[in-house]
């Protein structure tokens, strides 16, 4: 197979398109990830729609096992917990 001189540049400008683009792509992996970032934004907006009361739910977890830490702590009172 004989290939002309202008198809040898178009195959060498293709070569150097897909090793440049390929380089681009890994240098932008290494890049480091700024916090507040689009992407970011974008995942936590997915994350509230799948379930929108996450953050709430996690809070109301957190003060229940602190609760329950304080309340396994202190002395058993005589006093009847207000209901």
């Amino acid at each position: 197979m004989h290939l002309s001189t202008a198809g040898w540049v178009i195959i060498i400008i293709l070569i150097l398109f897909i090793v440049s683009l390929n380089l681009n792509l890994i240098f932008a992996l290494r890049k480091k990830h700024h916090n507040g970032d689009w992407v970011d934004k974008i995942q936590k907006a997915n994350r509230t729609a799948v379930d929108l009361w996450k953050d709430e739910n996690e809070s109301f977890e957190r003060l229940s096992k602190k609760v329950e830490e304080i309340q396994s702590k202190a002395p058993p009172s005589d006093k009847k917990p207000i209901k």
